[in-house]
């Protein structure tokens, strides 16, 4: 659409050929600057706080000021040092506005890009909550730097030769960004094909008076609108601001408008500004604050599941071994109140020999799992405690080490209660039940310190989602632990039914991550599912001793375990009874061996061993009325162990309690 009337008195018109050509090439450098504006890209974002640290730039943004994301996240760029001096006037007034009201008005300001250059940009600012309740602002940046060449091309061009000039028409018409020539009184004298199609209106609605700006904004924004006007009539200009449109059919767009003024025909002047749609990115916006509600409340439950869990949790500074965050399960170990240990070092808090060089094992890449650690805390001195730690290298993207984490169960309990138990010829099955449970609690607990640390600091919703849900499934497994370990210890007061799955599985459960890491493949077949009266925690003791003894047969070699049920009658009696076998791959016994395999004090583990385990489990199943056997063969191809339990059908087990 022509833009109308005569040339102005005032207009510098061309005497000759040679002067035409001159103002033609201006246009055309015109041409070129404006085509560059509406190729450009105007939005990006950054993550940071009200003290000028930046924790995240998006793509854009880096383009725009020529940093690497690698120099973002080693935290060498602030907003306050991009700044320059004359604008921090104007940023104490938008962190006033934030810290009153929790977002700032748009204005306009200037970053330093890398190479010194200034980046004339406009902003706006909201505060959001980070995963410690803390706050942060999501800064939304508008490059202006085309804006403004474009509204300066548009002042210096000359009107009759733009509008005669078929190039400068094709331009407008395929820019993507909206433009409009108008009058103060919001008569809309030309809208190119971007605008109108933002808005729904065509050009005979123009030609026809039906598109009017005044009655098309939003009524709470028509002041902002009307002091704008004002501005460019007085001053020749006004800053970019937000306000909202009517679409044709009613539904409202956002949208960024600047604005200059330019000389019409009439000898006046009209309004000319500069439209981008916003819907978009205000969409974005909202569906990136709902996306930080939604990881802030996954982020309180993890959060939660980190203070509650029931072993010690805590993270350290990778050079000075630095409390920086515990949970009450590690306070409680420590003896003192959180707000005594964060800030302290290691040593400091558990002066134990050793330890600061486990430390600096682990600050050189090299995990510590399940490691046995002793001595005493300043906080109960003369008292020898026991821990099960687990010490991992924490790393950035970049390969950086960002910290050491640290999972502490405590045992002395259990160390105490398997010195009892050596001492009074019990259980010695307690230590090895205690070790595995251990482990199995610790690894996915330690898992979850990981993933919260991960997900905390990962900028890709994805990968968050994917770090939460992976924390989640961790959870269900210690729930699962915790449930076949409360049922290994019930004790009831009178016999129990059971079959023989279910007298081995929760046993074999609580062996997963053993059987998993040592290699060990496990074959079950219950052909049997007739029940037997028992003893239920007894006879899963004898199961406990077993399966442990049968997977350290396999231990570094990896194997088969071999558990079945089948239904047998006695040869001697002819009574009904279930036989339950458990065999391993291993490497076998000798004769000797498989010949005291059931004396007690007889061990071929070593001080790792008491010899009382087999002697205090066939003593059990001979309670129940029944037989316990084994058969080893250490013949090349053909190694490894069997035992077979017989348990009768019809145990002679009375219903009265037992102690």
């Amino acid at each position: 659409m022509p833009l109308p009337g005569p040339i102005p008195e005032n207009a510098p018109v061309p005497e000759t050929e040679s002067e035409l050509r001159e103002h033609l090439q201006a246009v055309t450098a015109s041409e070129r600057r404006l085509r560059q504006l509406m190729n450009a890209d105007p939005f990006a974002f950054l993550i940071g706080t009200t003290g000028g640290e930046v924790r995240y730039m998006n793509p854009a943004l880096r383009e725009m000021l020529g940093y690497s994301a690698a120099e973002v996240e080693r935290g060498g760029v602030r907003w306050d040092k991009l700044t320059p001096p004359e604008f921090a006037d104007r940023d104490l007034q938008a962190i006033q506005e934030l810290q009153q009201h929790g977002r700032c008005r748009l204005y306009e300001k200037e970053f330093i890009a890398h190479d010194g250059r200034r980046v004339p940009i406009l902003l706006g600012a909201s505060v959001i909550s980070d995963a410690e309740g803390g706050e942060e602002v999501a800064v939304f940046i508008a490059d202006l730097s085309a804006l403004q060449h474009a509204q300066k091309a548009l002042r210096e061009r000359d009107v009759s030769i733009a509008i005669s000039d078929e190039r400068s028409r094709q331009l407008l018409r395929a820019n993507p960004f909206g433009m409009t020539i108008g009058r103060p009184d919001g008569r809309v004298e030309y809208a190119n094909e971007s605008m109108l199609h933002m808005l729904g209106y065509t050009s005979a609605d123009i030609d026809t008076g039906k598109l009017n700006f005044w009655e098309i904004t939003a009524p709470e924004h028509l002041a902002i609108s009307r002091a704008a006007v004002q501005q460019v009539l007085q001053t020749g200009s006004c800053p970019a601001y937000e306000k909202d449109y009517f679409h044709r059919d009613g539904h409202r767009i956002s949208v960024l408008v600047g604005s200059t003024l330019i000389p019409n025909l009439e000898g006046g002047y009209d309004i000319a500004s500069f439209i981008t749609d916003l819907t978009e990115l205000k969409k974005t916006q909202r569906a990136l604050e709902a996306s930080q509600k939604q990881l802030n409340e996954q982020f309180a439950e993890l959060e939660t599941l980190y203070q509650t869990a029931p072993i010690g949790l805590a993270f350290f500074d990778p050079k000075e071994y630095r409390y920086l965050r515990l949970n009450d399960a590690q306070a409680k170990i420590v003896g003192k109140p959180k707000s005594e240990i964060l800030g302290k070092t290691l040593t400091e808090i558990a002066p134990i020999e050793g330890l600061r060089e486990l430390f600096d094992s682990v600050a050189a890449g090299k995990p510590l799992v399940n490691y046995p650690l002793e001595g005493e805390l300043p906080e109960r001195p003369g008292e020898h405690r026991h821990w099960t730690v687990n010490y991992f290298p924490v790393f950035s993207q970049t390969g950086e080490l960002t910290g050491i984490t640290a999972a502490s169960l405590e045992v002395t309990d259990i160390h105490r209660a398997e010195n009892a138990l050596r001492e009074s010829e019990k259980l010695a099955a307690v230590g090895r039940l205690a070790s595995s449970i251990s482990h199995e609690i610790n690894n996915p607990l330690e898992a979850i310190t990981n993933l919260l640390y991960l997900a905390r600091h990962e900028t890709d919703e994805q990968k968050r989602n994917e770090y939460l849900d992976t924390a989640q499934h961790e959870v269900g497994r210690v729930s699962q632990i915790a449930t076949q370990t409360l049922r290994f210890h019930r004790q009831p007061g009178r016999p129990s039914k059971l079959t023989a799955g279910e007298l081995i599985d929760p046993v074999i459960a609580l062996y997963a991550g053993r059987l998993a890491n040592s290699g060990i493949r496990i074959e079950r077949r219950y052909i049997s599912t007739t029940t037997f009266r028992c003893m239920e925690g007894d006879m899963r003791q004898v199961m406990n001793n077993l399966i442990g003894n049968a997977i350290d047969a396999m231990r570094g070699t990896g194997g088969v375990l071999h558990v079945r049920s089948l239904d047998t009658v006695d040869p001697h009696t002819g009574q009904p009874q279930v036989r339950i076998t458990v065999a391993d791959t291993g490497y076998g016994m000798t004769d000797e061996t498989r010949r005291r395999a059931f004396d007690p004090f007889y061990t071929t583990k070593g001080i790792s061993g008491t010899g009382l385990g087999l002697w205090i489990s066939k003593g059990i199943v001979d309670k129940h009325s029944g037989k316990l056997r084994v058969r080893s063969c250490q013949q090349p191809g053909h190694t490894g162990t069997v035992f077979h339990l017989y348990m009768p059908v019809h145990s002679p087990l009375s219903d009265g309690p037992h102690a």
